[in-house]
């Protein structure tokens, strides 16, 4: 599945009631995947350097999780 095929996927499932999207609305969901994507690639580094441990991700995972639904 290519990143676009994602997004309308994405994007049908989240908002049914409208037909497209806006070019912008594809990307600013690049922008917010990438930056998750970047913050998952920064958390597995500290894990494998053992700088973290397991449920020390789970906490932060919970609280970035919360920082963005609020």
């Amino acid at each position: 599945m290519t990143e676009h095929e994602a997004f309308m996927a994405f994007f049908k499932k989240r908002w049914p009631e409208f037909d497209h999207p806006t070019k912008s609305a594809f990307e600013v969901w690049q922008a917010s995947r990438a930056a998750a994507l970047e913050e998952a690639a920064d958390l597995a580094e500290m894990y494998d350097s053992g700088t973290i441990e397991g449920h020390e991700i789970a906490g932060l995972i919970r609280v970035l999780s919360q920082q963005k639904e609020g």
